[in-house]
């Protein structure tokens, strides 16, 4: 195996061989078996043939569309933890995209503003918080220990005065997420990654694809950690996602945790190991936290992540056929001592009313102006609308999207 799951099983998949040797017989040379070849295991995928093609299809699309150099895109089942759909794609020299590197494990930068669900999270498992306290935002700019932290509005220099919780959630506030860490775990900033934790996000996992490094687990950063220096701005930083270094596969088992009544299970691809058509192990999702926070706080999460869709900055990823919540994700990538590009992103689930999936969508330095609504949530909605019409089975006066008819995809 090269890659992926052939590299993963590669062991279980080739079998074993056999031994045979020559003889003289009668004059004719004969094959001796000593011992016969043993055939190797089949491997049974989570992947469903239709939503892995809508899954590709979108992504691929929107990457031609803003040039960016690689994306991935992951479409999970909420209760079972299989994935049904996950496409990871890279642009080659002559500008086409292709199948790479495994970018869905392999994205070792800042999350950005999705990680601010779990900041809010946290803040309100600990009583630090409640979703209506106010804090002052003013233009967008907030200097700490030297520092400045900008929301995205602040070179218009509209003063939006207060803002609460939710609705620093539903504009992406950074301001807001760090008033909230100082608020609570200023003198205390160990408490604050205990909460995170306490979810199960610094938890170092094993997956279905084989990486090396640091590659598919967490970095959070922890107080008097030698190995990862903690500043003195690394608190506010962290609320919103930079300081940090979380795969997306991370954040897409953390929202499906949320959409899962706060049950936090580890997504999966490898489902049933067969040996000649009968199934000889069949795969789980491992549970990684039974429960991720309080009812309560999963509640006010729950609402906050819809009204990012209904009133925030996910406008655009409503859908006229069921609702939807999520997170959008901005953030710019190290280099070299400094930035260059950006990382969009968008996590949610869908039906919210009903969770049936959870998607996570992320794209790599795209050209134009960087948006996690209107790149990566607009794939997100792509996916989730057409997997939704394929499942409901929808006739086709009703499968009409942006004056489209759709049709489920043919499969080659």
């Amino acid at each position: 195996g090269a890659s992926g799951l052939e590299l993963k099983y590669d062991s279980i998949l080739c079998g074993e061989p056999g031994v045979k040797y020559r003889r003289k017989i009668e004059g004719k040379w004969m094959d001796v078996v000593q011992r016969p070849a043993e055939d190797g295991y089949d491997i049974v995928s989570t992947l469903d043939a239709d939503i892995q093609d809508i899954t590709e299809r979108a992504l691929r699309a929107k990457l031609e569309e803003t040039e960016a150099e690689s994306g991935t895109g992951i479409i999970m089942e909420v209760e079972t933890g299989e994935i049904k759909g996950i496409a990871n794609l890279d642009r080659l020299t002559n500008g086409k995209y292709a199948e790479v590197n495994p970018n869905a494990f392999s994205y070792m930068n800042e999350p950005g503003s999705t990680f601010k669900t779990v900041t809010a999270m946290v803040a309100l498992d600990d009583e630090i918080v409640t979703p209506t306290d106010s804090f002052y935002v003013g233009t967008g700019l907030y200097q700490y220990n030297g520092r400045w932290v900008r929301d995205h509005y602040w070179r218009r220099g509209q003063d939006r005065g207060f803002l609460t919780l939710k609705e620093g959630m539903e504009v992406s506030s950074n301001i807001v997420m760090s008033k909230v860490v100082l608020k609570g775990y200023e003198k205390n900033p160990k408490k604050y990654v205990d909460g995170i934790d306490r979810i199960g996000l610094r938890k170092s996992l094993k997956w279905d694809v084989p990486l090396s490094g640091i590659e598919g687990t967490s970095v959070v950063r922890y107080p008097n950690d030698k190995n990862n220096y903690w500043s003195k701005t690394t608190l506010p930083w962290m609320s919103f996602g930079y300081e940090t270094q979380i795969p997306p596969i991370y954040m897409l088992m953390f929202y499906n945790g949320v959409a899962n009544n706060g049950k936090m299970i580890k997504p999966f691809i490898a489902k049933q190991f067969l040996k000649n058509g009968t199934v000889e192990k069949e795969m789980t999702a491992e549970v990684i936290n039974p429960q991720m926070c309080k009812d309560s706080t999963l509640i006010l999460i729950k609402d906050m992540l819809e009204s990012v869709i209904t009133e925030g900055t996910a406008k655009v990823v409503a859908s006229d056929y069921f609702p939807i919540a999520g997170k959008t994700g901005t953030a710019m990538i190290a280099s070299g001592g400094g930035y260059s590009g950006y990382f969009v992103s968008f996590c949610g689930y869908f039906p919210s009313d009903k969770p049936k999936y959870t998607c996570y969508v992320g794209i790599r330095k795209p050209k134009g102006i960087p948006s996690g609504g209107g790149m990566a949530g607009m794939v997100f909605k792509n996916i989730a609308e057409r997997t939704y019409i394929l499942n409901e089975q929808l006739s086709p006066e009703k499968c009409r999207i942006d004056s489209t008819l759709m049709k489920a995809p043919q499969i080659k």
